[in-house]
């Protein structure tokens, strides 16, 4: 019985395409991908469950067309990204009670099993098993760091907010925002967001939630762990380091500056964030991004 089978599969990004992939999986195998880094390994798990869009093909799995029945084919099985992280400050019962509403079959009794067989806090009810993982400074420990920096310096004053090159209102201090942040309140009816801090005029620039992802970005001070490069190399990156997920990319050298192009786009890079590239698990080097 074929538990998979995928026809013609294609996905195309703006420096790689995924192109007529075809083959199939008996039921009771096991079946692994060999390939270099960017070769496509990860485009095809991501289209064939669509978790991005497929631009072409056809995928059937455990009986089922994936396009016209996902929600009862996501039911049946589970998949893990290359590094699997889960919400920080939640405890291992709150995510276990938002994921098993997705599985109507969910098997307490295996789930309960599991919690023995590797010995996890929650089933012991060690204090751990409620302690959120520490996101914190740990020398401001009452999260006001708008305060603590202002006992120690000066602030810089108000500035105008400007969305598509228009002033649409007055910020507070650019040091009481982060790019990606929402804006409060609504500009014709839509939400907006921080894409760029300008310290030099004082001035933060929005955009609307689609226009925050970026395929590009420019990296300085980059310390490679290999040699340095004088070709463009394929690789996996990272750029904020709240995602776990390290889309494909294509890294070259120009003018002291590493540029690096991803395959898929990420949401809000900033500049002052880490570019960090890797090989399947071997760390390449990283730089800081600046704006470009």
């Amino acid at each position: 019985m074929e538990i998979l089978k995928i026809e013609g599969l294609c996905k195309k990004y703006p420096a790689f395409s995924l192109k007529n992939v075809t083959f199939s999986m008996e039921s009771g195998t096991v079946m692994g991908f060999i390939g270099r880094n960017g070769a496509g390994k990860t485009t095809t798990l991501k289209s064939m469950l669509r978790l991005v869009h497929p631009d072409a093909g056809h995928v059937e799995l455990c009986g089922m067309d994936v396009a016209e029945q996902e929600l009862a084919v996501k039911a049946q099985i589970g998949f893990v990204t290359g590094s699997a992280a889960y919400y920080p400050r939640k405890r291992l019962g709150q995510l276990t009670a938002a994921t098993r509403r997705f599985y109507p079959n969910w098997d307490e009794a295996r789930y309960q099993d599991c919690l023995r067989r590797f010995a996890l806090a929650e089933e012991f009810g060690l204090p751990a098993a409620h302690k959120p993982d520490s996101m914190e400074i740990c020398f401001i420990p009452d999260k006001d760091y708008i305060g603590w920096i202002s006992r120690r310096t000066d602030m810089p004053g108000a500035g105008k907010f400007i969305l598509h090159g228009e002033v649409i209102g007055e910020h507070d201090g650019i040091c009481r925002y982060t790019v990606g942040q929402r804006r409060p309140g609504l500009v014709d009816g839509r939400k907006v967001y921080i894409s760029r801090i300008d310290a030099a005029t004082n001035t933060i620039e929005l955009a609307l939630w689609e226009e925050l992802f970026k395929t590009e970005v420019w990296a300085r001070n980059f310390n490679w762990l290999i040699d340095e490069l004088r070709e463009p190399i394929r690789a996996s990156v990272r750029v904020r380091h709240t995602k776990w997920e390290n889309p494909p990319c294509t890294a070259t050298v120009q003018d002291g500056l590493v540029h690096i192009v991803r395959d898929e786009p990420v949401r809000a890079p900033a500049a002052g964030q880490s570019a960090v590239p890797y090989d399947g698990g071997r760390l390449l080097g990283g730089g800081f991004i600046v704006q470009h």
